[in-house]
């Protein structure tokens, strides 16, 4: 729901924007980049933090490092979002938002999960 959401409210809008227009100009606009990564990045990696250990605690994810895995968790929605801003419109492949962050899902679930297969 978090994923899913959060591609429906940010990612798929026009702010998925930017991080492509920060990381381009974060070495002209510094204070701006600090300001982004306070107000927005920090606070959603604690979001996916928290979501992690409290996966672990109640025995849904196995034991794995929390701050690691928000980060692999956030990974590849950020480079969706830089690849349908920067990188698609010049190129023949397209990626289909919803399949791509299903199959991200898949994976990540799968890969989180303390039940064995």
């Amino acid at each position: 729901m978090l994923i899913l959401g959060w591609w429906e409210k940010v990612g798929a809008t026009r702010m998925s924007g930017i991080p492509k227009l920060l990381c381009g100009e974060s070495g002209n606009f510094p204070e701006l980049v600090r300001f982004y990564l306070a107000e927005v990045v920090e606070p959603g990696h604690a979001v996916l933090t928290a979501i992690v250990k409290r996966g672990i605690a109640r025995g849904e994810f196995r034991d794995l490092d929390p701050e690691q895995a928000a980060l692999l968790i956030a990974a590849p929605m950020l480079q969706l979002m830089l690849w349908r801003s920067a990188l698609e419109p010049q190129s023949t492949y397209k990626i289909d938002p919803q399949r791509y962050l299903e199959s991200h899902l898949d994976v990540l679930l799968r890969g989180l999960s303390a039940k064995k297969e």
